[in-house]
């Protein structure tokens, strides 16, 4: 099994933009998912890779650039949903 933080953000468009919380030793920003663009939603999530399928464990709005709002974590829940990524109710 995989596991891992990663940092996601919900672009105007919709789009889930997903990346390692860390590279190399560097914390990614949720700006640089987003280009710098304003975005609907931002967090970071726990996932965990089984075989060939991710399961969600954990999601937050948690973002140090972004400012997200309570409900942003339901915008980051539908995005990952529609990608067959479910997290439990928290």
């Amino acid at each position: 099994m995989n596991e891992g933080t990663i940092k996601w953000v919900v672009t105007e468009s919709g789009e889930l933009v997903i990346s390692p919380h860390t590279v190399k030793g560097v914390e990614i920003s949720h700006a640089v998912l987003s280009g710098g663009k304003p975005v609907l939603a931002a967090g970071q999530a726990e996932v965990a890779g089984v075989g060939v399928k991710f399961v969600g464990m954990r999601i937050s709005r948690f973002s140090g650039h972004f400012r997200p709002t309570a409900e942003s974590v339901q915008v980051g829940r539908e995005a990952f949903a529609r990608h067959g990524i479910t997290f439990p109710q928290q």
